[in-house]
């Protein structure tokens, strides 16, 4: 069995030390257009998630960088990741809900387009990470919690999922109970409101009967039985 390995991401505060989040990261992208940006976005997302594509993925994102950059790049990789697949998608989410321009005279092949993805890459990094899981105490439950669903190693493969999600599920709300007590009932109360749901472990039910119907065509649990 493999072993959970949670690596520290490349951020903009971490490979910028000192220097200010661009105020609109997206600026540069601009007058490419979406048919241009998309499938990058899409390759550089294959990439981070297949392993065997990550080193050629780094190869060809650094290799017509300014040298300097280059090289402080490809010392910091020994240690640390460039993205997560999750941050691609936050881009992707932000570059469709901003971005019209379906042509452009902008060609990705110009000097210089990498390093631009590279700092939107680290942009993102800093947002997902350095905001919400950095100030936590790396010793504690929350903070190994936060890490793991930050780089979503929480078993969502279809393998994974059929050997160790339901335990997963279990572990985390016994943890949410034990961390809220009181309040837990409280954050129930919410979910039910915004799902419908009639709680938590129905959920968790419904995302097995979900994985069963479509790996087997079969749903072998009743949701109706939990629904009580």
């Amino acid at each position: 069995m493999s072993r959970l390995q949670l690596k520290p991401m490349l951020t903009w505060s971490g490979f910028f030390p000192g220097k200010p989040l661009r105020k609109d990261p997206l600026k540069h992208f601009r007058d490419f257009s979406l048919n241009d940006l998309i499938p990058v976005l899409i390759w550089v997302k294959n990439s981070l998630e297949l392993s065997e594509k990550y080193t050629d993925f780094i190869e060809a994102l650094t290799r017509r960088m300014e040298p300097t950059k280059r090289n402080q790049l490809r010392y910091q990789l020994q240690r640390s990741r460039i993205s997560h697949p999750i941050v691609v998608d936050k881009i992707l989410v932000e570059i469709f809900r901003t971005h019209t321009l379906k042509k452009s005279d902008r060609d990705i092949e110009e000097t210089g387009f990498e390093d631009q993805l590279f700092d939107l890459l680290l942009y993102f990094n800093d947002l997902h990470y350095e905001a919400h899981y950095l100030p936590l105490e790396v010793v504690t439950p929350e903070a190994m919690w936060s890490l793991s669903l930050a780089q979503a190693s929480t078993g969502l493969n279809n393998v994974d999922y059929a050997r160790t999600a339901n335990i997963k599920h279990l572990i985390f709300l016994k943890f949410l109970k034990q961390h809220f007590g009181e309040n837990y009932k409280t954050i129930e109360d919410s979910f039910k409101q915004q799902t419908g749901l009639s709680g938590f472990h129905v959920l968790m039910i419904t995302l097995s009967r979900f994985y069963l119907t479509t790996e087997t065509g079969n749903a072998a649990v009743s949701s109706t039985q939990y629904s009580r």
